[in-house]
């Protein structure tokens, strides 16, 4: 597979869409009311805070399976990745330059998994200038947003562009764009592993599947709650926030691009509750919800709890070496910029990238 050197103002002038046309959502807002949606800084600064709640969630029951059947349908015609980019070593720092901006602007996590989905894709088919990777994220992102955000929560291209003490052109952003959506034909609405997520992130775990060794730890609980009740609200919590950590490690394990986003949010789901230490890891019920069973599921969980544990190692070592920093700055879960830890089955060249 061969990849064609980038130059962003003469190839992206021939495409003839003009500014208006792209990805303009106002049509669909009208005068509806929507819920609040999660966004990435609830989850990376709050916890659980990050998790919509069962009475806001987008999925009805009554449409469950039909969504379901259609998203897995469409995610068949995912770009594969081939991991023959020459800026797959990058990879990691764009990938936290999009997470801080998100957290900043409060976008949504099926943003910034989109974002990452197209920036992975578009990376591993053009060979890309070195000062042009910011742009190529910031843009990403940016048409993420217009898929996954409200209107008003869509970044503008100045506040993106801040980013970089204005680096960029007005015009090198839309150039850009257009000629992003062009490579993608405008097939753009895919479902990400943060799609699934959405979904089961409320049936991860029930008050009859909580072991009764875990029902009687000692959990600080409310005066307005039982003991027992407050147990459960508190293992459910966990299970929850142990879903979106997982969530993390998958969208920085770029091992992990190639596999199905609802078999990976599945696999988060079990690894989860295994780590919860909850009886029956993967009850029927949620056989029936994903379409998995756990024979299919079992490498990729194992692969997850060994890839956050490796993650978390480092964290802490990366404290250590900062220790008048006190915590970690911009993205404590970003996988390390380690190039020589693994294999790829395409391993590249290391290389200074120039036109």
């Amino acid at each position: 597979m061969t990849h064609s050197s980038i130059s962003i103002e003469s190839e992206c002038s021939a495409t003839s869409r003009s500014n208006s046309d792209l990805c303009d959502c106002s049509s669909l807002e009208g005068s509806v009311s929507l819920p609040k949606r999660a966004t990435y800084s609830d989850f990376s600064r709050n916890g659980n805070r990050g998790i919509v709640s069962e009475g806001d969630s987008l999925w009805c029951a009554e449409y469950a399976q039909d969504i379901f059947s259609y998203l897995r349908r469409i995610e068949n015609t995912r770009r594969a990745i081939m991991y023959r980019s020459p800026q797959i070593y990058y990879r990691a720092s764009l990938i936290a330059l999009i997470k801080r901006i998100a957290e900043t602007e409060k976008l949504g996590r099926t943003t910034v998994h989109l974002a990452v989905y197209m920036l992975d894709v578009f990376m591993d088919t053009y060979k890309i200038v070195t000062t042009k990777l910011n742009l190529v994220a910031f843009v990403c992102l940016l048409v993420a947003a217009k898929i996954e955000e409200r209107d008003q929560n869509i970044p503008k291209i100045c506040t993106l562009n801040s980013y970089t003490n204005d680096q960029y052109t007005r015009t090198d952003f839309k150039s850009l764009e257009r000629m992003i959506l062009s490579f993608f034909n405008w097939a753009v609405l895919v479902p990400t592993t943060a799609t699934f997520i959405e979904s089961y992130v409320h049936d991860s775990v029930t008050s009859e599947e909580i072991p009764e060794s875990l029902l009687k730890c000692e959990f600080g609980h409310s005066s307005r709650m039982e003991p027992e009740e407050c147990a459960i609200k508190n293992v459910s919590d966990t299970c929850k926030s142990l879903v979106l950590e997982f969530l993390e490690v998958t969208l920085c394990e770029r091992r992990l691009v190639h596999v199905k986003p609802s078999l990976l949010s599945a696999a988060c789901l079990a690894a989860s509750r295994k780590l919860c230490g909850i009886n029956t890891i993967w009850p029927q019920r949620l056989q029936t919800l994903t379409a998995y069973s756990y024979e299919m599921l079992q490498e990729y969980v194992e692969s997850l709890l060994c890839l956050r544990n490796y993650q978390n190692q480092k964290s802490i070592e990366k404290v250590k070496r900062t220790p008048d920093s006190g915590c970690i700055t911009d993205s404590g879960s970003e996988t390390p910029h380690d190039e020589d830890d693994f294999q790829y089955p395409l391993p590249v060249k290391k290389q200074r990238l120039t036109y």
